[in-house]
């Protein structure tokens, strides 16, 4: 859709913004963008997997790879220990809980969208819940000290412009 490159085209410039202010950050910018490069082909793989395989069985196999794979790594990196697998039954709930309904329902949920929303506008609404995160960090915690203001002036400037 073109509503749908328009906004690809205003990310990539806003992003192209922040490198030209803030370049002390570049090594978590380019990894953020590897990062949301990868996601949005993950996302669009759902969506052609969807169309042949139920939401429930696809968000199973990826879970279980999910699950798989960190194992693998934090076998290599000596990230489990005895004291990895002592769990208390207020700990057990809270994976319970956290594993059912904060992931693997939404999960389920969002590749079953896929029948009916494009890739992109799934992938842009998760995405978007970082910038309210970060809003919110700044307007209710204040987190907005990192940033030098340098960034500040220039990010000003530039909107002036």
């Amino acid at each position: 859709m073109w509503y749908e490159l328009l906004i690809g085209l205003i990310i990539i410039g806003a992003i192209c913004m922040i490198f030209s202010v803030e370049i002390t950050y570049w090594l978590g910018i380019t990894l953020g963008i590897i990062a949301a490069f990868t996601a949005s082909i993950f996302s669009v793989l759902n969506s052609i997997m969807v169309r042949k395989i139920n939401s429930t069985a696809i968000s199973y196999i990826e879970l279980w790879f999910g699950l798989i794979g960190l194992s693998i790594y934090l076998a290599f990196t000596n990230g489990f220990s005895a004291d990895f697998f002592i769990l208390n039954n207020q700990a057990i709930l809270g994976l319970v809980l956290l594993a059912g309904i904060c992931t693997a329902f939404p999960f389920i949920a969002s590749v079953n969208l896929m029948k009916h929303l494009s890739p992109y506008t799934i992938t842009l609404t998760v995405n978007l819940e970082t910038v309210y995160g970060i809003i919110l960090a700044i307007i209710i915690y204040e987190e907005n000290k990192e940033l030098s203001m340098t960034f500040y002036t220039r990010f000003y400037m530039l909107r002036l412009r």
